[in-house]
């Protein structure tokens, strides 16, 4: 597995699209890494099911409703 291979302990990565098949993937799988995550999805219950299935609850991993490609949303989401 890519969790034996690269550890992100100590970082905060953002994923877009979080909802969907490949972002809640990538999701689950760099929480399994490591990292704390910021996920990004317009749906909102799209958005609690993916955040109830990070793993490592301990560290600081944030849910925002936001669609990334309007900029008002993105600006709020980077700040």
């Amino acid at each position: 597995m890519i969790t034996d291979l690269i550890r992100l302990d100590g970082r905060t990565l953002v994923v877009t699209g979080a909802g969907g098949a490949i972002g809640s993937t990538v999701a689950v799988t760099l929480a399994e890494a490591g990292a704390a995550i910021v996920l990004v999805e317009r749906d909102p219950e799209r958005l609690d099911a993916v955040a109830a299935r990070l793993p490592g609850l301990d560290r600081d991993h944030l849910a925002i409703v936001a669609d990334s490609c309007d900029e008002q949303d993105f600006r709020r989401v980077t700040q």
